[in-house]
């Protein structure tokens, strides 16, 4: 939904749903091997990472917590995954983010520099044993990330990728007949009727997974479809 220009309905903003945000990174040696941090306030291991603060980017707040618990000055790489958490009262629903880090140099491993606040110890983990010694939700998530290093990222709820939908969009307009014009000649798609929706032009609807159709918000009548493209701290990277 667009910000729209004028005075702001405070009444309305103060009813928005509320969402919490943690960022976290994904880094690995050169066997490939992830890091997890021990925090010192809780037994369960993490990846490095935390909660986002007031007026901070999940990317910030990825490279402030690695800066914090590790001593180290890492790049944020690409977005590896979000993953939507339903709420779990006391906690609000909330996205977390993992980005890549990519593969640490002995000399970066070498000077890492554990917080003694946050981190106890550190350890590296083969990709196979991460559902052994994260919780099982983070774990989930770590191992959609590791599969999505390279392939660009991916949305999860609760550490599950959603299935595509049954029909792809493009899927849907190719297999739409092409309906012919009086003189012949066949029209482009965007004449073409979609089932159920008689005289509306197609490019100006979509298809949902449902299987329903749907208006394309945005685009100019008759232009093609795709046009335009306790203790707080235990729950922040969950």
């Amino acid at each position: 939904m667009a910000e729209t220009p004028g005075e702001p309905d405070h009444s309305y903003l103060a009813n928005l749903t509320r969402v919490r945000a943690a960022a976290g990174i994904l880094l690995r040696d050169k066997a490939g091997r992830v890091l997890v941090v021990c925090p010192t306030y809780q037994g369960a291991r993490e990846i490095p990472g935390g909660a986002v603060e007031p007026d901070e980017s999940p990317a910030e707040a990825c490279a402030r917590e690695v800066r914090e618990e590790l001593g180290l000055s890492i790049a944020t790489g690409e977005l590896l995954c979000v993953d939507w958490v339903p709420p779990n009262p006391p906690w609000d629903g909330g996205l977390m983010f993992v980005f890549d880090g990519g593969t640490l140099t002995t000399d970066q491993i070498a000077a890492i520099r554990l917080c003694p606040d946050e981190v106890s110890r550190i350890e590296f983990v083969e990709p196979e044993r991460i559902g052994e010694v994260l919780i099982p939700r983070l774990a989930r998530r770590v191992a959609a990330a590791i599969a999505a290093i390279g392939h660009g990222g991916v949305y999860l709820e609760d550490g599950v990728e959603l299935p595509p939908p049954a029909t792809p969009i493009m899927d849907f307009w190719s297999s739409q007949k092409t309906p012919k014009r009086r003189n012949g000649s066949h029209s482009s798609m965007i004449d073409a009727e979609v089932p159920g929706r008689g005289g509306e032009a197609a490019g100006n609807m979509t298809a949902a997974p449902t299987g329903r159709d749907l208006p394309c918000q945005g685009l100019a009548a008759g232009a093609p479809p795709g046009t335009r493209t306790p203790d707080p701290r235990i729950e922040r990277r969950r």
